[in-house]
């Protein structure tokens, strides 16, 4: 248990660590621009989550709302979880701590249990918000809320999995590939642009969102694992309920699998074998393009802050050239 607790102390400290890679700034600083980050994110998903499920039990649709918040919770999970997958594809840590007195499953349980808290909070303040406005403007009960807190621990299995098997493939393709670590960038970054085009303006989709209940009703049922979570929630239903436990359990019991399979302590010292071995002379202007090609999509938030901008201009113009200046004005 101990062992386990030193794991999570390190994971966080790494995890502060992250914001503060130059080291100039002080850890406490870092630790405390890391919880106001935090907090303010909390802030905005459960505005936004309520915000959305009350502009949709006005409209009547209750359950719709209870489904957008339960989706919308998996999506943002996802997003963390592929992130940090990336950065795990990324770094040696793992493997470092492979070579040291610490049992294996020590290793694999404070890695997941890290990546679960982190998912179980994203659902908490995307699921909670939405189904106690459910509970006090629609015809919702205190029995709703309290299976909603239970949904809460189970949803996040979903997300986690497959989190865990994007991080496996891009961990298999950076030892068979040179591009593994481009498809983790790209990845990242298209998580994240779909995030920001999604979440924010999620409130203004709900408000035009012009359905019956009953067509409400056929959209969630498209899709099915969704649909049953749900119902499990809304209205209780016991079938519903254990289709729910067993869509939750496997995920994670397979995600379980997958980590502690990933973990073989070896890789670390294959890689860099592996690179001795690839190692080869070319032309200085083709080493300093590729050089300077990985070092760019190296990192997501460069090209966040490079990239993105540019893109913003290009759409501007495209929309300029084939609607015309009246069209904004």
């Amino acid at each position: 248990m101990r062992t386990l607790f030193i794991l999570l102390r390190t994971e966080f400290l790494s995890l502060v660590n992250s914001m503060n890679r130059k080291g100039k700034t002080p850890f406490i600083v870092a630790a405390i621009g890391l919880a106001i980050l935090g907090l303010f994110m909390i802030a905005m998903f459960g505005f936004i989550g309520a915000a959305t499920a009350d502009v949709l039990v006005k409209k009547g649709l209750s359950e719709f709302a209870v489904f957008v918040s339960l989706s919308l919770s998996m999506i943002i999970a996802l997003m963390f979880g592929v992130m940090n997958s990336t950065r795990d594809a990324r770094s040696s840590d793992t493997d470092m701590l492979l070579s040291m007195p610490i049992p294996k499953s020590s290793i694999v349980v404070s890695k997941l249990l890290g990546m679960y808290l982190l998912d179980v909070l994203c659902a908490a303040v995307m699921i909670l918000p939405s189904t106690a406005i459910v509970c006090l403007r629609g015809p919702g009960s205190s029995a709703l809320f309290l299976r909603s807190v239970l949904i809460v621990f189970l949803v996040p299995a979903i997300p986690l999995f497959i989190s865990l098997l994007i991080g496996s493939l891009i961990s298999f393709l950076r030892k068979v590939t040179k591009f593994g670590q481009l498809a983790a960038t790209v990845l990242s970054f298209a998580v994240l642009m779909v995030y920001m085009i999604v979440v924010p303006n999620l409130s203004d989709y709900a408000e035009k969102l012009d359905i019956t209940p009953a067509e409400a009703l056929s959209k969630m049922k498209k899709i099915p694992p969704f649909y049953w979570i749900t119902e499990a929630v809304f209205s209780g239903d016991v079938l519903c309920l254990l289709l729910t436990l067993l869509i939750t359990l496997i995920p994670m019991t397979l995600a379980v699998i997958i980590h502690a399979r990933g973990l073989n302590g070896v890789d670390f010292h294959a890689d860099n074998s592996k690179k001795a071995r690839t190692y080869k002379l070319a032309s200085p202007r083709k080493a300093v393009i590729s050089m300077e090609f990985r070092r760019y999509f190296s990192s997501t938030n460069y090209i966040m802050n490079t990239l993105i901008g540019s893109l913003f201009m290009v759409a501007a113009t495209v929309f300029l050239l084939i609607k015309g200046m009246p069209t904004i004005t």
